[in-house]
C-alpha cells in the first residue's frame, strides 16, 4: 500500500453557520478543492468524518500541502498519519510500536481513541484497553504510571 498523506482542514467561520448553510459551503468548497486539484494534476480523496473534511493523497507531502493552502476558506491544515486500515488492537498496537522513537527504552504510555462513526463492535474505553494490552504484551519496556 503506498503511503498515504493525509490532512484534516479547517475552513473559517464555516462553524459559525447554520446546518443547512454550512452543508452547501462544504459543498463549494470540495468541488473548488476538486477543480483545484484536477488543474494540478495532484490526485486527492475528500472525506468527510462529522463535520471535519479529511484530505488524503498519494502525491509528495508538501506538493499537496501547497495544493491545500490555496483553497479559498482554508484557515487551518492539519496533518495526520494513516497508521493502519486496521480496527485489530494488536495490528494497531504494531503500528504505534514500529513508529516509536523510544523503542527499547523503559518508558510510560497511555492511549486515548476517539471514536468519530456510529458505534461499531468496539466501544471507546474498551478499545482503548485492548489497544493499551497489545501495546503491553509487545513491548515488554512499556509501563502503565497512574499516580
Amino acid at each position: 500500500m503506498p503511503m498515504q498523506n493525509a490532512w484534516i482542514l479547517r475552513f473559517g467561520e464555516l462553524g459559525l453557520k447554520s446546518r443547512i448553510v454550512r452543508r452547501q459551503f462544504q459543498h463549494a468548497l470540495g468541488k473548488n478543492m476538486e477543480t483545484l486539484a484536477i488543474n494540478s494534476g495532484i490526485p486527492i480523496v475528500q472525506d468527510r468524518i462529522r463535520t471535519m473534511e479529511v484530505i488524503s493523497s498519494s502525491a509528495p507531502r508538501e506538493t499537496a500541502q501547497n495544493l491545500l493552502c490555496h483553497i479559498l476558506g482554508v484557515v487551518a491544515i492539519d496533518p495526520t498519519e494513516v497508521l493502519c486500515d486496521s480496527l485489530d488492537p494488536d495490528i494497531v498496537a504494531a503500528a504505534i510500536l514500529a513508529r516509536d522513537s523510544k523503542a527499547g527504552q523503559n518508558r510510560t504510555f497511555g492511549v486515548r481513541t476517539r471514536r468519530l462513526g456510529p458505534k461499531g463492535e468496539w466501544g471507546t474505553q474498551e478499545f482503548n484497553r485492548e489497544v493499551g494490552a497489545a501495546m503491553w504484551r509487545q513491548d515488554g519496556h512499556l509501563s502503565v504510571d497512574l499516580s
